[in-house]
């Protein structure tokens, strides 16, 4: 799913773990806002499953609207600890870590 919302945004392919700097497109292909983007591939990432990282510049309204995208290519916002417990039931880390 992730890679998929990085080609929407993006309008680019991204090689895992490189930084991208470049613009992030609305569902009408509007500029949103211009950042850096890098794809973690699963399982090299934190949570053993494919993440993509967006940055954008801040300002709350710039984010929010980012935020409306990616949930608009079908993204959700993560529950608190939900990382976490990914990376633990992809054998990433133990319960001691």
């Amino acid at each position: 799913m992730s890679k998929l919302i990085a080609n929407k945004v993006l309008n680019v392919k991204l090689e895992p773990r490189v930084a991208y700097y470049g613009s992030f497109y609305d569902e009408e292909s509007n500029q949103v806002d211009k950042g850096v983007a890098i794809f973690f591939p699963g399982p090299h990432s934190y949570t053993g499953e494919d993440v993509l990282e967006l940055q954008g510049h801040g300002g709350i309204s710039v984010l929010r609207k980012l935020l409306e995208t990616v949930t608009f290519f079908g993204a959700r916002l993560s529950e608190p600890g939900e990382f976490t417990r990914r990376a633990f039931l992809n054998g990433k880390m133990d319960l001691v870590q």
